[in-house]
């Protein structure tokens, strides 16, 4: 869901996010390390934010856009202010290694500043997979975030697939699809 958070007299809104759950982070957020936005706003911890920025856009959307390099820039420029650039490498390392994001990070930093990355942080599957990944990567293609999500988040893969009931009936809605749901 995506809602709106509009100062008084200021343009253009903020444009605010809400998840039940971050793709790539799993439930288990450090909240205690999270930060106010705008005084009014919290925000996921710096790292947890950098990865998500380049887990939802490789996973979700099979690429990153100019939107996603800025907005993993202007993080970098923060944390740069907040605790030095050095320790804010050290932190993305260390949560891709956790999170097993090791290949996205990786392609994201090439993308970003046209550096190799070691496959030290990449996964098993990841240093297996990595060639298919870069040849999917190499051009925006529809397949990408199926084949991406399928790898890095398999139970959201197998909802989009195979979506629940409920689902169905909510969103699809003409009498031939409910009354075989209501039946079978």
């Amino acid at each position: 869901k995506t809602s709106w958070f509009i100062e008084k007299g200021k343009a253009p809104p903020l444009i605010i996010d809400i998840h039940y759950s971050i793709i790539g982070l799993g439930d288990e957020i450090p909240w205690e390390k999270s930060f106010i936005l705008k005084g009014k706003i919290l925000s996921l911890p710096l790292e947890y934010n950098f990865i998500h920025i380049i887990t939802h856009a490789l996973i979700k959307h099979g690429s990153l856009t100019e939107k996603e390099l800025n907005d993993m820039l202007a993080i970098l420029r923060l944390a740069q202010r907040k605790f030095g650039i050095h320790n804010m490498a050290e932190k993305i390392y260390n949560l891709s290694k956790i999170k097993k994001t090791g290949f996205l990070l990786s392609y994201s930093l090439k993308k970003l500043f046209n550096i190799e990355n070691n496959e030290v942080s990449f996964s098993i599957g990841e240093k297996i997979l990595s060639p298919v990944f870069y040849i999917l990567l190499s051009r925006e293609r529809c397949i990408n975030e199926y084949i991406l999500e399928l790898f890095y988040c398999p139970k959201s893969f197998l909802k989009k697939i195979f979506p629940p009931r409920e689902y169905l009936i909510e969103n699809y809605k003409p009498p031939v699809i409910s009354a075989w749901i209501k039946y079978t």
